[in-house]
Order: structure tokens, then C-alpha cells, then sequence
């Protein structure tokens, strides 16, 4: 397999998050906040991010509104995706594709076969005090295909560039803990670990996130 030519200059990318949920907000959105964290961390920029609710006009306004925008060039949505009749998301948005890879879908429904394990959920303290969860899960990955996931991409009138993903080993134990507490109706705090566990690789990652909602 072709490697990175680690000598071609880097270019972070204008990416807007949106999340769908007739329930979160932005203090409860922990997975809107957890791209948002990723995606910084890689370099790339955080352009814009919104909430809407499982309804398919509102969720086509705002896509529309970021695929018009020329500052933004990549748009990723977090939810709707499930089975009950309020998750609208895949046919909100297939209408406004100009064409679709399948490939990334393969890629995305193998890395959740590949994954096995066992997450809980408890409660800490009453909601009329200061609400807090504590939450674990313990999971065996195990990777089907290439280790070193790479792809050729090109935007319009500009230079081929190769997108990497992250080296995966074969198998890996995948761990992480965290805690989540309402500090007032508007703000939360979220400390977290995750860690990736295989043989002689390793991953650790450790959050402290404050929110606050005006």
C-alpha cells in the first residue's frame, strides 16, 4: 500500500457539525461535542455547529444553508439514523446529494461488526442536587481490511491530497471512563479517558470539557 508523502503541506478543512435530536441540547450533546473535539484535534477547523429536531425541513434548512456557505467544506450530522419513525435523517439529506460513495458506508458497518462489548450507565446523585452520571464501557475490536486506511481526494479546480485515517491494529481492548454533571440549567461538565489498547500500540486520550449554554 501507498504511503502519506509526508512532505505535501497539510490542509485543515472548514467542517460544521450538526446534530439531530428532538431531545439534546448543548449541554447534553456529547456527541456533537465529541467531533467537535476530534476534528480540532486534527487540525482541521471548527466552521459551525447547530442542533435541530428530527424533522426533515428543519434538518434540509440548515444542510442547505452550510452547502451554500463557501467557508465551509465539509459538513458532518450526528444522529436520526435509527429505525423509530422520528429518525428522518437519511431521508432528509439523500435528496441533496449529487452522489453517494458506498464505500464509506462498508467501512463504518464493518468497524461496528468489529466491535464488541459491554458500556454502563449510573447515576450519582439526585437530580436535586448537583445530577452526575458515571459511565464505563469495555470493548475487543478487531479491524477487517487495511490497517492504514488511505483515500485520494480532490475539491474542485484544486490538488489531489490523500486523506489518512488512523492506524488500527488487528485486535485492540478498548476502554473508557468518564463522568458527566449538571452544574445549573445552562452549564455541564464532562471529564473523560479513553484508551486503546494493543500489544505495543497504545492510545490515551483525556478530556475535561465545560459547557455552557446562553
Amino acid at each position: 500500500m501507498a504511503e502519506i508523502d509526508e512532505t505535501l503541506t497539510f490542509h485543515p478543512l472548514q467542517i460544521a457539525i450538526l446534530t439531530i435530536s428532538d431531545t439534546r441540547d448543548e449541554t447534553s450533546d456529547r456527541s456533537g461535542a465529541f467531533l467537535a473535539e476530534r476534528l480540532t484535534a486534527a487540525g482541521h477547523r471548527l466552521q459551525g455547529k447547530a442542533i435541530v429536531r428530527d424533522e426533515i425541513l428543519a434538518i434540509r434548512e440548515q444542510l442547505t444553508r452550510w452547502i451554500d456557505d463557501p467557508e465551509i467544506d465539509v459538513v458532518l450530522t450526528t444522529g436520526g439514523t435509527g429505525l423509530s419513525p422520528r429518525d428522518v435523517t437519511p431521508e432528509a439529506v439523500r435528496p441533496l446529494f449529487s452522489r453517494e460513495i458506498d464505500g464509506f458506508a462498508v467501512v463504518f458497518h464493518q468497524v461496528s461488526f468489529g466491535t464488541v462489548g459491554v458500556h454502563g450507565l449510573w447515576q450519582l446523585a439526585d437530580s436535586a442536587v448537583t445530577p452526575a452520571s458515571l459511565y464505563a464501557t469495555l470493548g475487543w475490536r478487531h479491524a477487517l481490511g487495511d490497517l492504514v486506511p488511505l483515500a485520494q481526494q480532490q475539491f474542485a479546480d484544486g490538488e489531489r491530497f490523500t486523506v489518512r485515517g488512523v492506524p488500527l491494529t488487528a485486535n485492540a481492548a478498548l476502554v473508557q471512563l468518564g463522568i458527566d454533571a449538571a452544574l445549573s440549567k445552562h452549564a455541564s461538565l464532562r471529564a473523560g479517558y479513553d484508551g486503546v489498547l494493543a500489544g505495543s500500540e497504545s492510545d490515551h486520550a483525556v478530556r475535561l470539557t465545560l459547557q455552557v449554554a446562553f
